[in-house]
């Protein structure tokens, strides 16, 4: 173990034993099973928790994929329509931002700030944190807006 690790271990042993209460418990919990296990291979993100299960979805995605979808939401809020209709119109408005302005606004650092409040906010930011990839087809942004019947 280099000076680096050293230090790392060193310093989450001081945060654990200075958080309080139900966390703090936790934190000092999850780092002795760490501490304990590490020979047997387990990591830290064994240790913590982050490690999805077989087949299942990390944590990182989950919160990605419900912002993207919070902002989906959005934007057919924006549109003015429900139903199936809204499904429909946010799968052209989204296909049609895919392959004109985010070509330029996925290189950008933030978004433009004219997009503020406004429907392009939305679409911006679903595709900002769906790292590019939004669903376009009829059935799933029917699900993800939870108001489609056919």
């Amino acid at each position: 173990m280099g000076p680096r690790s050293m230090d790392a271990i060193a310093r989450l042993r001081r945060i654990a034993q200075g958080a309080a209460g139900d966390d703090g418990a936790w934190l000092r919990d999850r780092l002795a099973i760490y501490e304990r296990d590490v020979w047997f291979g387990v990591t830290i993100d064994d240790a913590l928790g982050f490690v999805a299960p077989r087949g299942g979805e990390g944590w990182w995605r989950t919160e990605a994929r419900k912002c993207r979808d919070r902002h989906l939401r959005a934007a057919a809020a924006c549109l003015g329509l429900s139903g199936p209709e809204a499904a429909d119109e946010l799968a052209i408005v989204l296909a049609r931002y895919e392959t004109t302005r985010w070509i330029r606004d996925r290189t950008r650092d933030s978004m433009p700030p004219h997009y503020a409040g406004t429907l392009d906010e939305h679409l911006f930011k679903a595709f900002e944190t769906g790292r590019g990839k939004v669903p376009l087809g009829r059935s799933q942004l029917c699900a993800i807006l939870s108001h489609c019947n056919s």
